[in-house]
């Protein structure tokens, strides 16, 4: 126990409402430090002292006049600031101060969208700044086509060949996925790669190689998106295996 935590606990401690197993704690501190050790007799000093002293009564009707003073300034301070929360001034607006911060904080608004093009059709601020507020749509993390087949070889091992193909974003831009092939890292053959991009506008695929044939029937699917370079949205989608057919 640090000194900091003792001494929080000094007036439980001399005052004997303390727990038997926390005051054994607090008591094996003052054993091995001087310094508690004569805080707490300072304390016992003063406590000893006050109760030594004689007993004043407070005048009549001490405490109802003091909580009605305390009660009248609460609601004397809630009503004042009601009241400046209902007006709005609109001087205060084009204080000298006031103005400057809300022209600053345009100007860096404005200076994100890339600044402003010179010409009559793009010299509208408020409308650039209720672009630039509106929410952006969601990311579509899904995927449009997925397949996964098994290739065994002679060795009794085999490749795994995932095919994948983003689902286009809502407003039929192309998306672009960052994909990771989850498998037990007990079947994969070292230095197996199990992750791609993949885009909606055409299908990609990776082959895994595999010390054996997964024992599911399916295998999942990590999709990722990232805009400048942070993840904006995730999920996992579950593929079907293909089980290869047999030669006769």
């Amino acid at each position: 126990m640090k000194c900091e935590e003792a001494g929080e606990l000094f007036s439980e401690y001399i005052s004997g409402d303390m727990e038997a197993a926390l005051s054994v704690s607090v008591g094996n501190h003052l054993a091995g430090c001087s310094e508690c050790r004569e805080a707490v007799a300072g304390l016992r000093e003063i406590w000893g002292s006050l109760d030594g002293m004689e007993l004043v009564e407070p005048p009549p009707y001490f405490h109802e006049n003091l909580m009605s003073r305390i009660n009248a300034a609460e609601n004397a301070r809630e009503e004042a600031e009601a009241a400046r929360n209902s007006t709005f001034n609109w001087r205060k607006m084009f204080a000298p101060r006031t103005f400057a911060y809300a022209a600053s904080l345009l100007l860096v608004l404005l200076a994100g969208m890339g600044g402003l093009h010179y010409n009559k059709a793009a010299l509208d601020p408020i409308g650039s700044l209720i672009h630039l507020l509106k929410p952006a749509s969601a990311h579509v993390v899904e995927l449009s086509t997925s397949r996964a087949e098994w290739s065994p070889n002679a060795q009794g091992t085999g490749t795994l060949i995932v095919y994948l193909k983003a689902q286009p974003e809502a407003d039929g831009k192309t998306s672009t996925l960052n994909c990771v092939v989850n498998l037990p890292a007990v079947i994969l053959m070292p230095g197996a790669k199990t992750d791609l991009n993949v885009t909606s506008d055409s299908e990609a695929s990776i082959s895994i190689p595999v010390k054996t044939l997964p024992a599911q029937s399916s295998i999942s699917v990590t999709l990722s998106a990232k805009e400048n370079g942070q993840l904006v949205a995730s999920k996992t989608e579950p593929i079907t295996l293909m089980q290869p057919v047999e030669q006769h």
